[in-house]
């Protein structure tokens, strides 16, 4: 009977050791919880050791199961697809704002080159003007 106690409290503190390593490496996995990179190596150092290299068996899926994958599948495609026309529709639209920002500001700056010409035409009769009046 004694060896039988010994032989589970020894079980017991094995499998409370295999426990708290566990809880230990996964600790130290989380920290990189931002990089997906370093997340996918501390995950194959830390956690490698708790995988049985067994392959999972053949499961036989659900059709219900299949079917809503599918839906959701579609879903996501469908969604995908119409966010990405919606981005080309914006960008598109950006590009014309721009050209038309651009366009107006070449006027601009076309009308402030002419202005600065007339400028300094009308200083250059007011100064001679002044030259003609002493």
């Amino acid at each position: 009977m004694n060896a039988l106690i010994s032989l589970s409290r020894a079980k017991i503190r094995i499998q409370s050791t295999y426990i708290q390593n566990f809880k230990s490496d996964i600790y130290k996995t989380s920290r990189h919880i931002d990089d997906h990179e370093q997340l996918k190596e501390a995950a194959y150092q830390y956690l490698h050791t708790y995988i049985d290299n067994t392959k999972v068996k053949n499961q036989v899926n659900d059709p219900d199961v299949t079917k809503e994958y599918e839906n959701q599948k579609k879903y996501l495609e469908s969604a995908v697809h119409s966010l990405k026309k919606r981005v080309e529709q914006e960008a598109a639209i950006h590009n014309e704002e721009h050209k038309s920002v651009m366009f107006e500001n070449m006027k601009l700056i076309e009308a402030i080159g002419k202005m600065r010409l007339r400028v300094k035409e009308i200083a250059a009769r007011v100064k001679s003007n002044k030259s003609n009046n002493k």
